[in-house]
């Protein structure tokens, strides 16, 4: 298929189920499965931040601003950058209970909604470094993209197959275009994304 627009990708979309006054509809869906498999699939290069620095006694810290899927973080000690190990949540509330928390050079990091929880509970002042993964852009309605050319197969058959599951209840539009998009996250973890555009796969796909 050609390189289409947002528009045209959801105009194919209309098209494919036969309901063209869908067109409300397709736009939501298809915008929830892009931000399903840009957290999921795909990250179109890496952002790190600096802006953070820990504050004696204090465990939990917000993100910065537009910052999702934090992959790493890191702890300036001195001269040196020290990595900081990730674990669940459970696994640090399990260990840190002691009131007040025990003050050390943090060493575990661990992801909790908005906010990230170190331990130990810093001692001193460190400034942190977060790594974070960039998804590729959204979808323009005048322009094409990543969703609109390589990934567009997967956008539709996805965003049919989500219509068809919570508004029309077709059942074999579900497995047909569910197995589609199935193949096609297969299909785009294989190919050479990133000499073409700089996208690359997660890497348990």
């Amino acid at each position: 298929m050609a390189d289409l627009t947002n528009l045209q990708l959801i105009a194919e979309i209309t098209s494919r189920i036969n309901r063209p006054d869908f067109d409300g509809i397709a736009r939501r869906v298809s915008a929830d499965r892009i931000d399903f498999y840009k957290k999921e699939c795909f990250y179109g290069g890496q952002a790190t931040d600096t802006s953070i620095s820990t504050a004696v006694g204090t465990s939990n810290y917000n993100y910065p601003t537009g910052f999702e899927q934090v992959n790493q973080i890191q702890l300036l000690n001195g001269s040196v950058w020290l990595p900081l190990a990730q674990k669940p949540y459970s696994y640090i509330n399990n260990i840190d209970l002691v009131q007040p928390g025990i003050r050390s050079l943090p060493a575990l990091w661990a992801p909790y909604g908005s906010q990230f929880r170190l331990f130990p509970t810093p001692n001193a002042i460190y400034p942190l470094e977060l790594t974070m993964d960039l998804p590729p852009g959204p979808p323009a309605d005048d322009a094409t993209n990543f969703w609109t050319t390589a990934a567009q197969s997967l956008v539709i058959n996805g965003t049919c197959a989500e219509i068809c599951r919570v508004y029309t209840h077709d059942e074999q539009g579900i497995k047909d275009y569910g197995d589609a998009e199935l193949r096609e996250i297969v299909s785009l973890g294989s190919k050479t994304i990133r000499l073409r555009n700089g996208i690359r796969t997660r890497p348990y796909l």
